[in-house]
C-alpha cells in the first residue's frame, strides 16, 4: 500500500466515523472563523503539485454550504454572530481553471471568494518559478526511473523505488535559499537536462477573465508581481515593484481597489509588513495553518490572516483539514 493510499484509507475512516462533525461542533462553540486556501481546480495530472479534482471541489463546496456561512473578509471581521461558523474561500495564483471550473460552482451557490493573481503571469501568460519547478518534477516522476542533478554544489538523486515526494521537497527547499534570478537559472538547467520531456505551460487567467470574475463576487488580491519570496528581497526598488507597483497595475486593469496581499509561499518579515502598511493593504493572507481568532491585526497595520491549505488530492483529508484536524493533531 502506498503512502497516498494509506492516507486516503485513514481519512476516509475518520470521515465515516463523523470525526469532522465533532470538530465542527468545537469550532461553533468557540466561534472561530476559517479561511480556506485553494489552488488549481482541474482534472489534469501533476505528481509534484496535484490539482483538486473538479468533482471533489464541487463536493466540498456543497459540504460547506450545509455547515458554514460563507462570507467576505470584511464580514468575517465585523464581529457579528452567525448561526453557522464563518468561512472565507480564497484561491491562489490565478489559474485559468478557476474561471473555467471553480467559478461556475461558486456561482451556483452565490458564494463570494478571493482570487490572488501574479501580475507577471497575467501580463505575459508565463509561469512563475514554483510552477516551472512543478512541471519539471512531474516530468521526472512520469518518465524516469532515476535522475541525478547538482544544484548550487549540492547533489540530489531520484530513484523511482525510493519515493518521489522527498526528492521533490528537498529540491524545492534547497532552491528557497537562492535569490529569484539564481532560482530561475537552476530551473532552466534542470529543464535542459530533460530535452525529451514535453512540459505544457500552466494556463493562467487573462485580464479580461479576471475583470469578468469581479462581476461574480470575486475580490482580486495581489499575489505580487513575480511570486518571489518577499523576505529574500533586499532591494527597495524590487520590493516596491512586488508589493506596490503590482497593486497599481491590478487596480488600473480591473478598476477595483486592491485591499489584499497574499504572501508567496507564506514568507514575509517586518520590512515587508511596513511596506504593506505604507501601500494601504487591509488584509495580508499567510500560509500559517490555523483558524482565525477575532481581529488578528498586526501593530497599527493590516490584519494578518491564517489560512488552511486544501491542496491534497484527497477528498476526505481536505474535509478533515477544513475542521483544523491537522493542527489539533499536532497539539
Amino acid at each position: 500500500m502506498t503512502e497516498h493510499t494509506f492516507r486516503q484509507s485513514v481519512f476516509s475512516a475518520l470521515f465515516k466515523a463523523k470525526v469532522g462533525d465533532l470538530l465542527h461542533q468545537h469550532t461553533k462553540a468557540n466561534y472561530r472563523s476559517t479561511v480556506l486556501c485553494f489552488h488549481s481546480i482541474s482534472d489534469s495530472n501533476n505528481h509534484a503539485y496535484p490539482p483538486m479534482k473538479c468533482a471533489d471541489f464541487a463536493y466540498i463546496i456543497d459540504y460547506i454550504s450545509k455547515r458554514f456561512h460563507v462570507v467576505t473578509l470584511d464580514e468575517m471581521q465585523n464581529g457579528e454572530k452567525t448561526r453557522l461558523p464563518k468561512v472565507v474561500l480564497s484561491f491562489d495564483d490565478g489559474y485559468k481553471d478557476f474561471y473555467e471550473n471553480a467559478l461556475p460552482i461558486l456561482d451556483r451557490f452565490g458564494f463570494p471568494s478571493i482570487q490572488s493573481i501574479v501580475v507577471e503571469s497575467v501580463e505575459n501568460g508565463s509561469n512563475f518559478w514554483t510552477q516551472k519547478l512543478n512541471l519539471i518534477m512531474h516530468c521526472i516522476s512520469d518518465n524516469l526511473d532515476s535522475f541525478d542533478v547538482e544544484i548550487g554544489g549540492v547533489p540530489f538523486h531520484y530513484r523511482k523505488n525510493e519515493g518521489f515526494k522527498e526528492f521533490n521537497n528537498d529540491v524545492f527547499n534547497h532552491l528557497l535559499r537562492f535569490p529569484l534570478e539564481m532560482r530561475n537559472q537552476f530551473i532552466d538547467e534542470l529543464k535542459n537536462k530533460l530535452p525529451h520531456c514535453e512540459m505544457e505551460v500552466e494556463k493562467m487567467m487573462t485580464w479580461d477573465e479576471i475583470k469578468k470574475c469581479t462581476d461574480h463576487r470575486v475580490e482580486i488580491a495581489n499575489h505580487t508581481f513575480s511570486h518571489n519570496l518577499l523576505n529574500t528581497i533586499y532591494s527597495k526598488e524590487e520590493i516596491l515593484k512586488e508589493v506596490i507597483q503590482s497593486k497599481n497595475v491590478i487596480e488600473e486593469r480591473t478598476g477595483q481597489k486592491v485591499r489584499i496581499l497574499t504572501f508567496p509561499n507564506g514568507f514575509y518579515n517586518q520590512h515587508v509588513l511596513d511596506v504593506c502598511k505604507e501601500a494601504g493593504y487591509k488584509y495580508l493572507l499567510t500560509t500559517r495553518a490555523d483558524l482565525v481568532p477575532d481581529y488578528v491585526q498586526s501593530k497599527d497595520g493590516p490584519f494578518l490572516i491564517p489560512r488552511l491549505l486544501l491542496s491534497y488530492n484527497n477528498l476526505h483529508e481536505n474535509i478533515m483539514k477544513m475542521h483544523n484536524f491537522h493542527k489539533i493533531l499536532k497539539r
